[in-house]
């Protein structure tokens, strides 16, 4: 009975001691815990026909806490947070709470998790959804001498959904800006859409592909007062009746044309099979530089008469008149 008698003796004293020192415990391994944030995407499971009449928050704030080795191992991506309001079917306002999935990585690890804010409040409208044209938005134009001859959109529409209000009278959608002012070759661009409102949704992605075809410009020109000039004319013969002037009509690239001159230009009546005096319709034939086409010219033919040259000295014809 001595020995019962110790055993009880002090108890509550004892008792208090004991619950002391399971608090200490605890409270020396909560201490030696780390706590670190990290923002993770806000998604929403939503109902078939309402959407949100505003955007919902991107991202909310998590808080971890537990060992330094565990805590730091997590990465946002093992976690995703989400409300769900797929059981409302009516449009309103709901208040509901934001839920913590964690991802297989992160299942085995011994950790505290807060959200920050625990819950949010939605309001829910009726969900409209259509194609809409994508329209590029382009500013500038492409240096002298360069034109723009085709813009291709990849896609040339795309599905949008949002608050009926919204974008009931909605047909079209444009891109981010589109600077041509420094083009002159063909591009392909990757561009953002501009959503017509924060409450409008893409579900495909809101990139798509911009081809800009860029040619350098052709340019048109008529010479007028082009000399004639007679070739290969034996040096015993001369010509009467030869016009002194034609007419060209060229185009070409503006990089050439830009440059070029009068004196690049000429029109030449090639007399290589005239062997004898007599008359003549010879063919005119054009001259212009490389990466020039001719659209036109006059005349194209002559009428000439021609004759043994007479000698300077005697004023007779040359030897084959005697």
């Amino acid at each position: 009975m001595r020995t019962k008698r110790n055993v009880f003796h002090h108890l509550p004293a004892k008792i208090v001691s004991l619950v002391f020192a399971v608090l200490l415990f605890y409270a020396q391994r909560y201490s030696a815990f780390e706590e670190r944030y990290v923002m993770i995407p806000l998604s929403a499971r939503l109902p078939e026909t309402l959407i949100p009449a505003s955007p919902l928050p991107e991202k909310v704030r998590v808080g971890i806490r537990g060992r330094e080795e565990d805590i730091y191992a997590l990465l946002p991506e093992d976690l995703s947070v989400y409300v769900d309001l797929s059981s409302h079917t009516v449009p309103g306002r709901y208040t509901v709470p934001i839920h913590l999935d964690r991802g297989e990585s992160a299942l085995g690890v011994e950790a505290e998790f807060s959200i920050e804010p625990s819950q949010i409040t939605v309001e829910l409208v009726e969900k409209l959804s259509k194609s809409l044209q994508v329209i590029p938005d382009v500013a500038g134009s492409p240096p002298p001498g360069y034109e723009v001859v085709q813009m291709l959109v990849i896609p040339s529409s795309v599905e949008v959904e949002g608050p009926r209000d919204v974008i009931e009278g909605v047909t079209q959608i444009r891109t981010e800006r589109i600077d041509l002012s420094s083009r002159t070759e063909d591009a392909s661009l990757t561009v953002r859409l501009v959503r017509p409102a924060p409450s409008v949704r893409i579900p495909g992605g809101d990139v798509v592909e911009v081809r800009v075809l860029v040619r350098e410009r052709i340019i048109h020109q008529t010479f007028e007062k082009v000399p004639l000039v007679a070739v290969d004319l034996s040096p015993s013969l001369e010509m009467e009746g030869l016009p002194e002037e034609g007419s060209v009509t060229i185009q070409g690239p503006y990089s050439t044309m830009e440059g070029l001159a009068p004196q690049d230009v000429h029109l030449v009546v090639d007399c290589g099979e005239v062997e004898e005096p007599g008359e003549y319709v010879l063919e005119v034939r054009p001259i212009v530089p490389q990466e020039v086409v001719v659209l036109d010219f006059s005349p194209r033919q002559v009428g000439v008469r021609v004759r043994f040259r007479e000698s300077p000295a005697t004023g007779v014809v040359s030897e084959e008149g005697e």
